[in-house]
């Protein structure tokens, strides 16, 4: 019998191993009611043996409980998983990065205060979870812990739903073999304990899919679609990749409604996709009017779409998982600002939500455009990154912190186990494929939005439960076929199990391999504890003895990480061990322009500011600036390193110094420029001309000395004597900077024997061609020939110009000069050089 038995199984799929008597399937071929219209789709779907998926009212009692036991064995197993993380996680308390973002935001909502960054501004992250957190925190109280607890009875529920949606498509068995997989799939053990958007996604995306199945069963469809569409918009408002599942949603109407009229299969098609936008209308368009009114622009559920597109696709981002954009600070909310600012410096003006998530989308097209062979390359890794075995992270090391709950030997079942199981099962759903067609068009269009995207591992959770089913499939399937000794199916699968594996195995973590990226992620995961003990919240007291502790392991793993080394000098400064902290601080510096991170150069700064060396620490802030020219915070910190260095050289002690050193080494010309500097610099320029001229004979090519003579003889209203010290300059033509200053004095000098327009107008243009043509005070200079030149029109406009650069560049008092310039240009009176009572000028031109 079972010879015959095998014989007649023509379809290629396996008896169920419930035997013919087993209530999960329908009866391929029955007919509920000849009159029906829908009976004869029916009929021909059992015909083409694709109509065998589990009709749920069908399902006895034991099997409804026994699918409920799932969410039972799936909620302890992610409690006991919390408790050990509250046991031995020290940042249980303290999340970071989305996390700590997402519960503020849930905490801020639960009190009825306004949400920051986004009070009065369009969503720039899809809104669901964090309201859903905030319900949650206004119901039970708004504790971390809490929302963990929420987390991880939505992903219990989650579990529940897998095991329906697998036992709607193939059958109880199936169904109740991948709820316990989603119960021990340690991953989501971790996601569900996290204050993240995934869990609240799997969720929805399986109520869309079973809501789906359910309308396709339905005589009035629909209402039954709005529903579906409903969870879609639901999922939508969570994160906005789903709706590009779309196309396969409508294919899959398309075959699941088609008969012979194409016609009518077409307008039906249309109908219940009608349906499911209606439905999908109801969730998305609040937030859409809500960005509308409170935002004031247009956008539909949240603008961050330009910011992420980039990330994943630009010249520098080679990793595919890295969430940060290029050039900006690696801090939350540094970040977010820095992904404003930039566009904002770059065009000149206060920019919208939807402009800065066009500006960067536009940078990504353009660089497309230009390298579609390295965009092709990209994507292609990126595809094998979705299936890399490791959990990649971009907020905190999976592994590690999920390895602190201390059920690191219950942690098997993971991506690769089920992706290998999966492939498998693909081997088996031949007979139900139109219904299959529905969770793999999902499956495929979500990681295709990922793939585009970038790649951390939980983007890639969603798609993940349909990989459970499969791989459910393919163990009932086997199990069965052991049982009935069906050779040649057990080989088909064994090839397809060595197969997945190999690939698995061929597809190395994203550093190469697996011991190194675990090794990475040890040392980043000591660095977040280090952190934990040193940024404490609520007046804790800072615990720097171990945040040493846990930065020297982190260090030790990964000593050519220049963050780990700013971090650990950090520490170490704090712990009052100033030598052993400048040696960190020196190494992450040295590794900054490896990795083009301008933070490393940054912390250094501040750390040789806070010894008073500011001259080392403003040449530190200056690397950070060529590094990042939008880094605020290091424009702001050369400022102030620059104005703490002049008024240190520039003290009544400092220039004694450098008299008492001339004193034993006249010719030195580094201290004769420093103290004409100085003197300068104290209003005393009378007397810094000596020190000048004799410098300026020792080494007649130096442009400093050359600039401050000439600069001591102008603050003095030596005119002439000051385009005197500039000539060699001129006719040698090498210096943009002592170009300008001549034009300065040609376009501005009061004696108008020495003034000459025209040649103030060459030089300038000619100074724009050695130093570009944003400098600021070239552009002044310009401005004032074209006002001496009696072209006061053409000066105002170069003039405003000068001073919107020197407002972008941080220089203030500049600017505020250059504009009241301006504003004599615009009343026809070109500018003329003064001095005050003191005898020095005041024209603000430096």
């Amino acid at each position: 019998m079972k010879k015959h038995a095998r014989s007649a199984r023509t379809d290629g799929a396996a008896p169920d191993p419930g035997g013919p008597q087993d209530p999960n399937r329908a009866d391929p071929t029955a007919t509920s009611n000849p009159g029906d219209p829908r009976s004869s789709r029916i009929a021909s779907i059992g015909q083409a043996g694709i109509g065998h998926a589990c009709s749920e009212a069908a399902l006895p009692r034991r099997h409804h409980a026994a699918l409920a036991g799932v969410f039972i064995l799936a909620l302890a197993l992610r409690l006991i998983y919390l408790a050990g993380q509250a046991a031995h996680n020290p940042t249980f308390d303290a999340p970071i990065m989305d996390m700590r973002v997402h519960h503020e935001w849930a905490s801020q909502f639960a009190r009825g205060e306004p949400m920051r960054a986004i009070a009065d501004k369009p969503y720039f992250r899809a809104p669901l979870y964090y309201y859903t957190l905030g319900v949650v925190y206004h119901l039970f109280g708004a504790k971390v812990w809490i929302g963990r607890v929420f987390g991880c009875a939505l992903g219990a529920a989650s579990c529940y739903l897998i095991a329906r949606l697998g036992s709607r498509l193939e059958g109880f068995r199936v169904g109740l073999v991948a709820g316990v997989l989603a119960a021990i799939y340690w991953p989501l053990w971790y996601f569900d304990a996290e204050l993240k958007t995934v869990g609240l996604e799997v969720f929805l995306d399986l109520l869309l899919l079973l809501a789906l199945l359910w309308a396709a069963r339905q005589r009035r469809t629909g209402w039954a679609y709005a529903l579906a569409g409903l969870m879609w918009g639901l999922s939508a408002i969570t994160r906005p990749n789903v709706l590009a599942v779309l196309p396969g949603i409508t294919l899959w109407l398309f075959a699941t409604l088609r008969d012979s009229d194409w016609r009518g299969s077409l307008k039906r098609t249309a109908t219940a996709t009608g349906w499911l936008l209606a439905g999908a209308a109801v969730a998305i368009l609040p937030v859409t009017l809500r960005n509308a009114i409170v935002g004031r622009e247009f956008v539909l559920i949240a603008s961050q779409g330009g910011v992420n597109f980039y990330i994943g696709n630009n010249p520098y981002n080679a990793d595919g998982f890295t969430a940060v954009v290029p050039g900006t600070r690696p801090g939350w909310w540094e970040g977010f600002e820095d992904t404003h600012r930039i566009p904002e410096i770059e065009l000149g003006r206060k920019l919208t939500e939807g402009e800065v998530s066009a500006y960067w989308s536009a940078k990504s097209w353009d660089w497309i455009a230009k390298n579609p062979g390295a965009w092709v390359r990209r994507l292609l890794y990126k595809l094998a990154l979705f299936w890399t075995p490791v959990e990649v992270s971009n907020n905190q090391p999976i592994d590690f912190f999920a390895g602190l709950s201390g059920l690191s030997w219950a942690m098997w079942i993971g991506f690769p186990v089920v992706s290998v199981l999966a492939l498998a099962g693909l081997t088996c759903i031949w007979s139900n494929r139109r219904e299959w067609l529905l969770p793999l068009m999902f499956m495929v269009l979500y990681m295709g939005t990922v793939v585009l995207f970038f790649c951390p591992g939980r983007y890639r959770v969603p798609v993940v439960p349909v990989l459970m089913i499969l791989a459910s499939l393919a163990l009932v399937r086997i199990t069965g076929w052991i049982r009935e000794r069906r050779i040649p199916r057990l080989i088909g699968a064994g090839i397809a199990v060595a197969l997945g594996a190999m690939l698995m195995a061929m597809n190395p973590a994203p550093d190469g391999d697996r011991k190194a990226f675990a090794r990475i992620g040890e040392a980043e995961g000591q660095a977040i504890l280090a952190s934990h003990y040193t940024e404490t919240e609520d007046g804790g007291t800072p615990d720097y003895a171990r945040a040493s502790e846990h930065m020297a392991k982190a260090v030790a793993l990964r000593g050519d990480d220049a963050y780990l080394r700013w971090r650990y000098g950090a520490v170490l400064a704090r712990c009052g061990e100033a030598e052993k902290a400048e040696e960190q601080f020196k190494l992450g510096a040295a590794l900054a322009g490896r990795v083009k991170d301008a933070e490393p150069l940054f912390r250094y700064g501040q750390f040789l500011a806070s010894q008073r060396r500011w001259t080392e620490a403003a040449a530190q802030f200056e690397g950070a600036l060529a590094m990042q020219p939008a880094y605020a915070d290091a424009r702001s910190a050369l400022d102030a390193a620059r104005r703490a260095a002049r008024e240190a050289a520039d003290s009544d002690e400092a220039i004694e110094t450098y008299r008492q050193s001339l004193a034993a080494a006249p010719n030195d010309t580094p201290a004769l420029l420093k103290l004409g500097g100085a003197l300068i610099r104290r209003g005393r320029s009378a007397e810094a001309i000596a020190p000048l001229e004799r410098a300026l004979t020792l080494a007649p090519g130096d442009d400093a000395i050359r600039q401050a003579s000439a600069e001591a003889y102008r603050r003095t209203a030596r005119f002439a004597d000051a385009l005197r010290v500039l000539e060699p300059a001129v006719v040698e033509d090498r210096s943009g900077a002592l170009l300008t200053a001549a034009a300065w004095l040609l376009a501005t000098a009061p004696d108008d024997a020495l003034r000459d327009g025209r040649r103030a107008m060459t030089l300038a243009k000619r100074a724009q061609q050695l130093s570009g043509p944003d400098v600021p005070q070239i552009l002044d200079a310009l401005a004032a020939a074209h006002a001496e030149l009696g072209e006061f029109d053409k000066a105002v406009e170069v003039a405003h110009r000068a001073a919107d650069l020197a407002a972008a560049q941080g220089k203030g008092s500049l600017s505020v000069s250059i504009r009241s310039r301006g504003d004599g240009y615009r009343e026809k009176r070109p500018f003329r050089d003064s001095t005050d009572a003191g005898g020095e000028t005041t024209d603000g031109h430096p």
